[in-house]
């Protein structure tokens, strides 16, 4: 295959991870309000 851009990150550092521990409880909860909207649309007044 041809490479078609370069890339301006070696490969070895474009695999780390950046990860914020603190973020996975405020996704947790704005899937669950996102769930909850979808399965009960009256619980969320004004959505």
């Amino acid at each position: 295959m041809k490479q078609l851009f370069a890339s301006a990150i070696a490969p070895e550092e474009g695999n780390q991870k950046f990860i914020l521990p603190g973020l996975d409880g405020l996704r947790a909860i704005a899937v669950s309000l996102v769930i909850v909207y979808h399965l009960w649309p009256t619980v969320v007044p004004g959505a």
